[in-house]
């Protein structure tokens, strides 16, 4: 990721921040490059919970405390504290993990949504793949039921310019269990098409993917909606429903974690045969 790259995506975000090389070095030495990426490409869509992420995440590393020299006389449980020191001093300190780390671009993400009526886990980690269009795009994205069951959620946003889109008037749906086998048999190419509706608390989104053939090659589009809302729609290219289908399998098999990715392959061919 260039210095470049980063401080033109942040000048689209309007944050007003300029990275050096030194910070953004801290920042990849502290969180994953997909999620360091994802988050600036959303952020210079406008989306409100990325650019917070990357506010909190700057301000973090910018004022990353220096670890403290073992103290000779009782400090202060305060300061103790604050330097999260471990408690026996041959046991090491809690990893931070990528989930937690993204927790406020979780909490800011929530809040955008506002009382959507959908489960989605507040750890969940901020993974997922864009495809952009020409005048939509779209976002799939790792999260999690309120029942514990690993699944996807589909955000759509209309393009309001060259590469920018409006992620706050996103249209955003979480695929229940029964709809992520059938999402992830269109995606393998299996089955046509699957179309859903009556998501939301008003029952008024929706979304379907199609198998289409245009110029004598087939291709996905999907269609993302909600009533009162333009409709998203965004055709896939190869490489991106490479990333999509990887994404969906990877939740399944967390779902099934006695299976190995043929097995749950296997599984999804047989239910494919029986639904087309």
């Amino acid at each position: 990721m260039e210095l470049g790259t980063v401080n033109d995506l942040l000048g689209d975000a309007d944050l007003g921040i300029t990275l050096d090389q030194g910070m953004l070095d801290r920042l990849l030495n502290t969180y994953s490059f997909k999620l360091l990426s994802d988050a600036l490409f959303k952020a210079s869509g406008d989306d409100e919970g990325a650019k917070n992420w990357l506010i909190t995440a700057i301000e973090k590393v910018r004022t990353k405390p220096k670890r403290a020299q073992p103290a000779t006389n009782n400090s202060s449980r305060a300061n103790e504290s604050y330097q999260q020191r471990p408690a026996v001093a041959d046991k090491p300190a809690p990893v931070r993990t990528e989930a937690t780390s993204t927790r406020s671009y979780v909490d800011a993400e929530q809040q955008s949504r506002g009382n959507t009526g959908e489960p989605h886990s507040a750890e969940r980690e901020f993974i997922g793949h864009h495809v952009y269009g020409t005048k939509a795009a779209l976002h799939l994205g790792l999260d999690e039921t309120r029942g514990n069951t690993h699944t996807v959620r589909l955000e759509g946003a209309q393009s309001v310019g060259n590469r920018k889109f409006n992620w706050n008037e996103k249209i955003s749906v979480q695929l229940t269990q029964q709809e992520l086998p059938h999402v992830a048999c269109v995606l393998f190419g299996w089955v046509d098409l699957c179309e859903y509706k009556s998501h939301g608390p008003q029952k008024n989104k929706g979304f379907k993917l199609m198998i289409q053939e245009q110029n004598s090659k087939k291709g996905l589009f999907v269609n993302i909606m909600e009533a009162g809302k333009p409709l998203c729609a965004v055709p896939v290219s190869a490489v991106d429903l490479y990333y999509l289908r990887n994404l969906v399998l990877g939740q399944l098999m967390k779902n099934s974690p006695q299976l190995d990715s043929s097995a749950v392959i296997s599984s999804l061919k047989s239910y494919a045969s029986m639904i087309r």
